[in-house]
């Protein structure tokens, strides 16, 4: 019973040494400092319309996954519970807030199989893109060959070995549930073109990220080109996910501050950084849960779509090419 208690608590326990080690290493007198001549308007100013587009693009992530009708009310409720989802899942231990999104879409009568099987796609297809992205930013930078060639290898392998390790998984879990959903999902794959807005989508939402944490970097005065925000992003994302740390709180910041140090940037300044980009996260939890509000009434003045028309949606959905459907 201990170590099952203790299996559930490791991530908070981290947090919390994590938190410590970062309240006793930061100068605070010299964040604050810098902290205190941030440009807020500035970085409020970018940071709301690059949020709104990461909406945005997930909302057509989702529809090219679960194969939905484009329809103005489908995509609408689609948007603000996406907006919502993300919110929350932020502060998830590996996001996995976003499963959420399974039960919101049962309201459109997207079958549990296919909602989770969307979610698993969606998963797979983040941690791939992360890795690129590092290998990418990092071999941009010239720093650090050999990370640059393990995430690299890790991306290449994502890219051509999971489907191979998803019907492995898949056999050696038969007759389960979660066999089932592996199964499927590595059997029936997305028609070329939804895979494309799948990876656009996905693609464009981390470059975005990556923006957005550059934007708020630089609103404390520090300078930071877009590569090294790309291997920040990757790298801490990575990391924070599998600390498995709710929001990587105390992670983050201490895995901030050591790349941007190793990238030549000052104690306090690497210090200011991290806070800033903390700084984004009551942000982007406000703006998502505005949303909320608006969903809910929504919801309630209109009718849920009728079953037979959104499976006749999806079913056309899976004929049609994902272009004309979702453009």
């Amino acid at each position: 019973m201990i170590i099952r208690y203790a299996r559930h608590l490791w991530p908070y326990v981290l947090a919390a040494l994590c938190c410590g080690v970062a309240l006793y290493a930061f100068d605070w007198r010299a964040v604050g400092s810098v902290i205190g001549r941030a440009d807020w308007a500035a970085l409020g100013l970018s940071a709301v319309p690059i949020l709104l587009i990461i909406f945005g693009l997930g909302t057509v992530r989702w529809l090219a996954v679960t194969g939905q009708p484009v329809r103005f009310a489908n995509v609408v409720d689609i948007y603000l519970y996406i907006a919502v989802v993300i919110a929350v899942a932020s502060q998830t231990p590996m996001q996995l807030g976003e499963s959420l999104k399974i039960k919101f879409a049962r309201r459109s009568h997207v079958t549990f199989t296919t909602s989770t099987m969307g979610f698993l796609l969606e998963r797979i297809v983040d941690l791939v893109m992360v890795f690129w992205l590092a290998a990418l930013g990092l071999a941009w930078r010239g720093d650090f060959g050999a990370l640059a060639g393990i995430a690299a290898g890790c991306a290449l392998l994502g890219t051509f070995a999971l489907p191979a390790l998803l019907r492995f998984i898949a056999w050696r879990f038969a007759d389960t549930r979660i066999g089932n959903l592996l199964r499927a999902l590595s059997k029936d794959a997305l028609p070329p073109s939804r895979f494309a807005v799948l990876i656009a989508c996905t693609a464009g939402k981390w470059l975005l990220v990556a923006a957005l944490w550059r934007a708020a970097i630089q609103s404390v005065g520090i300078g930071i080109d877009f590569p090294t925000s790309m291997c920040l992003v990757s790298v801490v994302t990575v990391v924070a996910t599998l600390s498995m740390v709710p929001g990587g709180l105390g992670v983050s910041e201490l895995s901030i501050r050591a790349l941007l140090i190793s990238f030549g940037k000052e104690p306090f300044q690497a210090e200011a950084a991290a806070i800033a980009v903390r700084l984004l996260t009551p942000v982007m939890i406000g703006l998502g849960l505005i949303h909320l509000p608006i969903l809910m009434l929504l919801r309630r003045i209109q009718p849920a779509p009728n079953a037979a028309d959104s499976k006749a949606g999806q079913a056309s959905g899976q004929a049609q090419p994902a272009g004309a459907k979702i453009t």
